[in-house]
Order: C-alpha cells, then sequence, then structure tokens
C-alpha cells in the first residue's frame, strides 16, 4: 500500500514527495505486462501481442504486413468517418472547389483557427504552437490540407454557434479533405509512395475533429491508427515534425486509455521509449515533455492488473510485481524536477500533472470505498494548484486529464466545488463535448463513492457499459 502525506505550511499544502514511501524498490522500472502474462490472463482492452507485430517485431494492423493494409486504410477512411449526416451539408458533397479559401466565410475560419483554436489545441503558444509551425504552414502549400483546417475550424466553431452556414462550410471542407485522404491511403497502399508530411498532418486535422466533435464515440481511434502507422513505419521528413507526431500519437492514446477499457497500443513499451527519446525535441505536449504520459501508461498498465485481481477477489498486497512496480514510479515522482520556468502556468500545471499521477496511483491501489486521509491531502495538493492558474491560461490545453482524475479521487464533499468550477472555466475555454463527459462521468463516480460503492473505482468500466468513448485531453 502507497503511504505518504503531503504537508501543509500557512494553509500551503506541499507539492512535494511524501515521507516514508514503499517498503520494496524495484530495480528495473520497465516491466512489461505485469501480472497478464504471470497470471496467464489476458487483460481486457489489450491488443494481443500478434496482432500488432509482424514478423520483423515491427507494428502492423492486426496480422498484416505494412505491404498490405489496403482493406484496413479503406475501412479506416472509408467506414470510421463519413460525411455529417446534418441536412445542412448534404447539399456540399457535390461540390468542387477552385481553391481552399474562396468565401468569406473561409477566411473567418481561417482565422477562427489562427488565433483561436490552434491555441486550445496546445499548451505551446505562438511561435512554438504546433499547430501553427507545422501545419497551417503545410496548409499553404497543400490544399487539401487547408481545407481540413477550415473543416476543423467550422466543427469547433459550430459548437459555440447556430449559424447553419458554419456548419456547412465545415462539411463541406471536411468532405474534400477526407476524400483526398482516401486517394492518399489507396495510392499508399497500391504503390508504397512516400505520403508527404502535410498529407499525414491532414490526416492528424481530420482525426482532432472526431475529437472535439460531440456525436464522436470511439471513432477517431481507427483514424488514428493511419496516422500511427505512417508514423512509426515511413516517419516524417521533418524530424521536429516527427517529434510533435508521435507526442500527439502518445498523449491522445495514454489520455483514451485513462478513461477506456478498449485501445491500448502506445502502453506497449516500443512506442513509449520512442517519445521518451524525443521529449526534449518538442515543447507541444507537457505529459510527454515531463514524462508523465509514460508514468500514467505504466500505472494503467497496473490498473489491468489489478482490475483482474479484483475480478478473482485476489488481494494485491502479496502481490511483488505489482507493489514493485508502483515503487518504481512513486521514487521517480519524488526525483522528478519540472523544467518549467517558476511560478509559470506550465510549471504550476506541471505540479499539477504530478500530483494527479500520484492520484492516479493512490487510487488504483486503494479500495474504492475508503475516505483515505493520504488521498484527502493529495488532492487539496491538486486544488491548490489548480486554483493557482492563471484563468484562460494556454495550460488548459493540457487541463483535463489532471482534473478528470483530480474529480474521480475526490471523496469529500468539500472538495468538489472547486473541481466543478474547474470544469466550468475548461468548458468555456476549449468548447468541447469531451469536457461535459468527463464532468458527467466524474459526477456519477461521486455518487457510487458517497454511497460507498465499490464499483467506483472502475470508472473505466462505467465508460464502457455507457457506450462513452471519447479522449480526456
Amino acid at each position: 500500500m502507497i503511504i505518504w502525506a503531503v504537508t501543509c505550511h500557512n494553509s500551503q499544502p506541499k507539492l512535494g514527495p511524501p515521507r516514508g514511501g514503499f517498503k520494496r524498490r524495484m530495480a528495473d522500472p520497465l516491466l512489461v505486462g505485469l501480472n497478464c502474462k504471470k497470471n496467464n490472463t489476458t487483460c481486457e482492452g489489450y491488443p494481443s501481442e500478434h496482432a500488432w507485430k509482424g514478423g520483423n517485431g515491427t507494428w502492423t494492423f492486426g496480422s498484416q504486413k505494412p505491404n498490405n493494409v489496403s482493406i484496413a486504410y479503406t475501412v479506416i477512411l472509408g467506414a470510421c468517418i463519413k460525411p455529417s449526416t446534418s441536412p445542412t451539408c448534404t447539399s456540399t458533397k457535390s461540390a468542387s472547389p477552385r481553391s481552399s479559401v474562396e468565401m468569406d466565410i473561409d477566411s473567418t475560419l481561417l482565422h477562427h483557427f489562427k488565433f483561436s483554436l490552434s491555441r486550445i489545441l496546445s499548451i505551446a503558444q505562438d511561435e512554438q504552437n504546433p499547430y501553427l509551425r507545422f501545419i497551417l504552414a503545410m496548409a499553404t502549400r497543400r490544399r487539401a490540407l487547408m481545407h481540413a483546417v477550415l473543416g476543423l475550424s467550422g466543427a469547433h466553431w459550430s459548437l459555440k454557434s447556430s449559424k447553419a452556414d458554419v456548419e456547412t462550410r465545415g462539411c463541406y471542407h471536411l468532405d474534400y479533405a477526407i476524400a483526398d485522404l482516401r486517394v492518399v491511403s489507396e495510392k499508399y497502399t497500391s504503390t508504397q509512395e512516400y505520403v508527404e508530411d502535410a498529407a499525414i498532418g491532414q490526416a492528424l486535422v481530420v482525426f482532432l475533429r472526431c475529437v472535439i466533435a460531440p456525436e464522436e464515440r470511439g471513432k477517431y481511434c481507427k483514424l488514428l491508427e493511419f496516422v500511427r502507422y505512417l508514423v512509426v513505419h515511413q516517419g516524417a521528413s521533418d524530424p521536429e515534425f516527427q517529434a510533435f507526431l508521435v507526442g500527439f500519437i502518445v498523449t491522445y492514446d495514454v489520455s483514451n486509455a485513462v478513461v477506456s477499457l478498449g485501445y491500448r497500443p502506445s502502453l506497449q513499451t516500443e512506442i513509449l521509449q520512442r517519445a521518451k527519446e524525443l521529449t526534449t525535441q518538442s515543447p507541444a505536449f507537457l505529459g510527454v515533455l515531463d514524462g508523465f504520459s509514460i508514468q500514467l501508461a505504466r500505472i494503467t498498465r497496473i490498473r489491468d492488473s489489478v482490475r483482474v485481481c479484483r475480478a478473482r477477489g485476489i488481494p494485491i498486497k502479496g502481490d511483488r510485481v505489482l507493489l514493485n512496480e508502483a515503487s518504481a514510479i512513486d521514487a521517480e515522482l519524488r526525483a522528478w524536477q519540472s523544467s518549467q520556468p517558476v511560478n509559470s502556468d506550465e510549471h504550476i500545471l506541471s505540479l499539477l500533472y504530478r500530483q494527479c499521477t500520484w492520484v492516479y496511483l493512490y487510487r488504483t491501489l486503494l479500495p474504492a470505498s475508503i475516505h483515505d486521509i493520504r488521498l484527502r491531502d493529495a488532492v487539496d495538493a491538486g486544488i491548490v494548484a489548480l486554483t493557482t492558474l492563471t484563468p484562460d491560461s494556454a495550460a488548459y490545453a493540457m487541463l483535463l486529464l489532471p482534473l478528470f482524475l483530480l474529480g474521480c479521487s475526490a471523496f469529500q464533499p468539500s472538495q468538489r466545488p472547486a473541481i466543478d468550477a474547474a470544469f466550468g472555466s475548461l468548458a468555456r475555454y476549449r468548447k468541447y463535448a469531451a469536457v461535459g463527459y468527463a464532468q458527467g462521468v466524474m459526477h456519477q463516480m461521486w455518487q457510487m463513492m458517497d454511497a460507498g460503492d465499490d464499483r467506483a473505482w472502475d470508472w473505466e468500466d462505467f465508460t464502457s457499459k455507457a457506450s462513452l468513448d471519447w479522449l480526456v485531453v
């Protein structure tokens, strides 16, 4: 069992490692598989080993090899993301655009992407913002990517606007971008011709439409496979863009695994190690830059093992492998030092990420119905960090994941108003449907926690049974 405390001085909880710690230490912090293999059990949510590895050890779709993926691509781009079924979109399908920005509304959509949407997509701002530095820059050279950008902008804008022309125009651009991606994928699968960076960026932007749109449930995973496959097997020509893509994939996969049972490709050691090697090259994703995505992924693997133990009624206190891995993560969190400028919002957010990584570890190993004082103090410390963020800060781009973890561990009713208020601020800032989904699941967990219902431990199972599949990022 994890035992530590967050001390308070002058009513300011200290965001730092506790005294004491685990009794067991571990030599190798990167154990793979944990109890799944040890117990001869397949953990729910994991792809089988042969499903992701080809004969040469590289990642493939299912049992297919890199030169035989046309069927998979057809499914991904044909069935996974379809043109909108909204009546306002149907009239755009036969349009034949002469250029990407051809109407006044297109200029408005471009302005929205450049000065609003790009800002809430990344913690990195101005010239370091990858959606401006890479995506928008490449869109000036590839018309289909510009269509994707304008379509994404329209999808986001329509979440806060009732204007039909915004939705119509956004669908028009997205339909064009998707049709072009089909051509790209078919050409690649038949000739293995190199896919240019801008086309990979185009797939990524269309994927983001699935993330922000309220009607999508899990469809983003299939499209992200297309991006992941190209990143792993081919790579981008620009090393800095490649670093951004790897960070993007790890961030979204790890976030997905925190709330869902269905998808865990980046919890494998190979892609996590690749991300670790690239952390100094891309400032776009704080969780990857400071290593928390890797630790969160390892905790999720522990969580899958604990889920198996809980289902079998087996106590985890005697599981040496599991507790040693938890001990290693604890030691790393103790030794961690933020690389962000002191007193900046990024620094505060990095402290919040560390605190919520601890909370995630606490929550995984403690029984669901226990009002533990250590967990209470850890959540209190996270709330202090949360409430010190500047309103409308760029840090809000990375806030949903730690906020969700904080909320699902708030056993004390007195802790909840601050967390609910932060959800409200985040919803106003991002306009993402996922914010509302996360808040709704958190409220359900609170009801179970108050009732002493041990099912509150497993919010992933709850979202699965509710057919919710969304990204907490």
